[in-house]
């Protein structure tokens, strides 16, 4: 399931570490920015509301199981595929 922060400590409440946890993180505030803006989806205000939001979640990350960095698609891939991987081995 992809699910934002709150949604994924109210499951850690309930089913504690039954489940693993992936918190992708971004390279930096000034990368996510970048990448938001680039996008050109969101109004200035909505931008800077979602990287508000990003630097209080991104405290929250410690909460996690594991955190895979997103700086580069292809490694966050085969780093998240890696995560799943140990996940599942780990429970057979």
């Amino acid at each position: 399931m992809e699910i934002d922060v709150q949604g994924a400590l109210q499951v850690q409440d309930k089913l504690g570490h039954e489940a693993g946890y992936v918190f992708i993180m971004p390279p930096s505030a000034e990368e996510l920015a970048k990448r938001l803006s680039g996008r050109k989806t969101e109004t200035s205000q909505a931008r800077r509301t979602r990287l508000e939001t990003a630097g209080k979640e991104i405290a929250l990350a410690d909460r996690y199981d594991y955190v895979v960095l997103n700086d580069n698609l292809e490694q966050a891939v085969e780093d998240l595929v890696d995560v799943l991987l140990n996940k599942i081995l780990k429970e057979d």
